[in-house]
Parts: structure tokens; sequence; C-alpha cells
């Protein structure tokens, strides 16, 4: 589907899920391909197929942009890479686990597993959300990143020059890219219409919404979901959505003598699967910790188990 002249949304999903991921192909010199969709082959022939339509070979692909590493949006970067020969382009932070998935998903576990122990969760909780996090160790892969993206530097693809734009909080190296002629930004995970991505750092998050409001954009090509068409006012709802949840976060701690994390996130959430209760762990950390870090809350520590209060202020 094209959504501008030149500039085109592929949808790929995996053959064992239904969420779709949002690719972006733009017509130029140099033929590019914003993200690689999933792994799983059902993906990829979807983009090989897409492209066909489009009266694209695969080899015609010269260029791929990773906005960030996970596997919905790099996963299909070796696939493609194989069968194109295309370059491939990533912040540094995101092409380090790019390029080494199983030392990345190891830190992950590491993380994870202080997360957890700092939670006070349930024992029986904490051996299935292992067992599941264990359970999605990573294929080697066989791919070269050719090309480093920094905060502010510019893509050259012909006719077409996109800005690259640092937006750290749902990963450390996520990118945004800022298409200045058709004033399109392409978002990957960092806004999209319906949901707020799962962040690991609050006030990196919010401070990249204020960074990206400052682009002249009347698009948001997003990596899930359908396109935004009022970007402004999606960005302004979004740090609105979080500076709420950060206040529940606080009347919550407020009103209990000491509470941890796992009571937080199951008083504001409630029940939760395996894997979205995992999701609410880092998602509910990201709240409490920059209301530490403002000075609203203290944090005590009685073993490995983190206790949060509220400060009078």
């Amino acid at each position: 589907m094209q959504i501008k002249e030149g500039v085109h949304l592929i949808q790929a999903a995996p053959s064992h899920r239904h969420r779709t991921v949002n690719l972006y192909f733009i017509e130029d010199e140099q033929p590019t391909l914003i993200d690689a969709g999933y792994r799983d082959e059902a993906s990829l022939k979807q983009i090989h197929q897409t492209l066909r339509s489009m009266n694209y070979d695969i080899e015609d692909l010269a260029l791929i942009v990773n906005t960030h590493s996970h596997h919905d949006h790099a996963g299909g970067n070796e696939g493609l890479q194989k069968s194109s020969g295309a370059q491939i382009a990533a912040h540094p932070l995101e092409a380090e686990i790019i390029l080494n998935p199983k030392k990345a998903w190891e830190k992950g576990l590491r993380d994870l597993q202080d997360l957890v122990n700092a939670s006070g969760i349930p024992k029986h909780v904490e051996r299935n959300v292992m067992r599941m996090r264990m359970e999605a160790e990573p294929a080697r892969v066989d791919v070269s990143i050719n090309r480093s993206l920094e905060d502010g530097s510019v893509l050259n693809i012909g006719s077409t020059q996109l800005e690259v734009v640092h937006t750290p909080g749902h990963s450390q190296g996520h990118i945004c890219l800022y298409d200045h002629n058709r004033r399109i930004l392409f978002s990957g995970d960092h806004i999209l219409l319906h949901t707020t991505p799962n962040i690991d750092k609050l006030r990196h998050f919010t401070d990249s919404l204020r960074k990206t409001l400052k682009y002249d954009a009347n698009l948001i090509a997003a990596g899930h979901e359908p396109i935004i068409k009022r970007p402004k006012a999606r960005m302004l709802e979004l740090i609105s959505h979080h500076m709420r949840r950060e206040e529940a976060f606080l009347r919550l701690i407020r009103g209990g003598e000491k509470s941890t994390l796992y009571e937080l996130v199951t008083d504001y959430w409630g029940y939760l699967s395996t894997r979205h209760l995992t999701l609410a762990l880092r998602e509910g950390y990201a709240h409490v910790e920059k209301l530490v870090e403002d000075g609203k809350v203290n944090v005590d520590k009685k073993g490995k188990i983190h206790y949060y209060t509220a400060r009078n202020l």
C-alpha cells in the first residue's frame, strides 16, 4: 500500500503469530527497506511477494535500516541480506545486539533475574517468568552491519534524505527516521497509534517524545498498528499517559506502608499472564525508578527485595 508517493507499507507476520509488523519500502536510486520483519519464512515470503507486486526483485534492494534490534524488526536481516546483498544500517547500540544476540540474551536473563529478585515476586511465579525467558534463546545469525547511524546523521538514498533521530526509551539505541521532503516520521516502536511500547527508561522515553515533537511531521509511519495522521496529538497523548501512570504509581505507594514492585504492578494491572507480568514488571520499574530519581519515593533494600515508600515532601 502506498502511503505517500514513493513510500509503500509492507505488512509481515510469522506463521505462528497474528501480530504484524509494518515495514516501509522507499523507491529511489537506492531502494530502501525500513526494518526487516521476523526471521520466520512466512514473514520473509510476504516481503518478497509484496516487492514483486511493485515490479521489484529482492535483488533490487540496496539498503535495510533497522529502527532497533527486536526480533520483529531485525529478525529478517539475515534472510533479506543473503537474498538481496543489501547493506544494513543500525545505531551502534542496536548493532551490537543484532550481531551477537546470544550475548544480549544472556545479559537480558541476568537483568531480568535481578529485577525479579528485587520485585518480591512469589517463587512459583518467578520460576514461570524465568523459564519462559530461557526458552526464548535466540538462534545464531550470519549478518553484516555495514553502516553505523548516529543521531543527526543523514542517509542519502537518492532524492530522499532521511535524518536519523536517536530516540531511546523502548531500547537504548532505538532510532526514528525523518523524511523532511515528505514530512514522514518513521517511528519504529517509539510511537504507536493504539498502544504504548514497553519502556526501559521512562525519562529517556518522554525526552525522546519531546524531541520528536519538534519535527514538522504530518504523518507517522509506525512499526505496528495503523498510520498516525495526527502526529503531535499522539505524542502529547503518550506523554500525558505516562505522567498519569506515574501519578497512579505514586498514589499506590502512598497508600501502603511499604510496597514491593510485584505488589504495585498487580495492584495497578490486576491478574496478568506470565508474559504480560514480565512486561509489567519492566514497565512498573521504569515508573518507580523515575519516582526515586525525582526524590518522591524512597527505596529500602531487605536482602534482595526492594520496598518503596513515599517521601514526605
